[in-house]
């Protein structure tokens, strides 16, 4: 008995099977980093790749980024976006409304600690 609700008890603590994820397109062909797109100001994201779709987010923030899951053929077209890498796309901009980026950055926190400040100045004269 205790073994059937252990069963259980495991089934239900593991949910139902996750659907196949979507990957992000990535930056070149056989990569693995996902390629992304910063926003440009007063741009919409829309619901279809067609100007008179449903605006699903108006005016969307300036600056922000999201993955691309559909790039279009050439420079002109409409970029099927997400907010993260895990396969949901929220909707489609437009090309001219988007700034691919194809660079990223790998970063490492360096505590601080232990580490004497240092003051930089352009010239030495103005100092002394």
């Amino acid at each position: 008995m205790k073994t059937l609700w252990l069963l259980l008890t495991c089934l239900l603590l593991a949910g139902p099977a996750p659907a196949a994820e979507r990957a992000p397109v990535p930056i070149r062909e056989g990569g693995v980093l996902p390629l992304r797109v910063i926003v440009r100001p007063f741009s919409h994201l829309y619901a279809a790749p067609q100007p008179d779709a449903a605006i699903v987010r108006e005016n969307v923030e300036a600056f922000s980024i999201f993955c691309v899951y559909t790039r279009p053929a050439t420079g002109s077209g409409w970029y099927e976006v997400g907010a993260d890498r895990r396969g949901e796309a929220l909707g489609w901009m437009k090309a001219d409304d988007v700034i691919e980026w194809k660079q990223t950055l790998c970063l490492t926190y360096a505590h601080p600690g232990g580490r004497q400040p240092a003051l930089l100045f352009r010239e030495e004269e103005p100092v002394k």
